[in-house]
């Protein structure tokens, strides 16, 4: 192998490689390869035709491209460059207008009556409880009721 196709190597063993894009004109397919480190950083990117200038050989595929020097081979695929993201900490995403969840709410019907909902405040939250609903409108189920632990 030359010393660019050893770069090349020695590149793709430290860091992840990643098919940045490709594109076909014709018979000529056109892209770029890029390396990614661990923390997120591009460490270099080759256009294909600096890669076959270096002495590789490339195949496109429709997984991505597949790069050949000598013995050496490896294959860089389309993957998102930044991958999606968990927040650390559960976020609460409030929907309503500060203490507008205290106290008690009365869902009308159309005939007038109504669930209650019973909100009580605790720790910061806002528990809800469902009282008796007028003449037993959508009753519910046995199976549907918790017992708890």
């Amino acid at each position: 192998m030359t010393v660019e196709q050893r770069y090349v190597a020695a590149m793709t063993q430290a860091n992840r490689i990643r098919l940045a894009f490709t594109a076909q004109f014709g018979e000529r397919s056109v892209g770029m390869v890029e390396w990614v480190d661990g923390s997120g950083n591009t460490v270099d990117q080759l256009t294909f035709d600096a890669l076959i200038a270096m002495g590789y050989r490339l195949r496109v595929a429709v997984y991505g491209v597949r790069l050949t020097a000598g013995s050496f081979e490896t294959v860089a695929t389309v993957w998102p460059r930044e991958a999606p993201r968990r927040e650390e900490e559960p976020t609460l995403y409030r929907l309503d207008r500060d203490g507008a969840a205290a106290g008690s709410a009365s869902l009308a019907s159309g005939s007038g009556g109504g669930a209650v909902a019973v909100a009580a405040a605790s720790s910061g939250g806002t528990i809800v409880r469902v009282g008796e609903r007028p003449m037993g409108t959508f009753p519910e189920s046995v199976q549907n009721r918790y017992s708890g632990p």
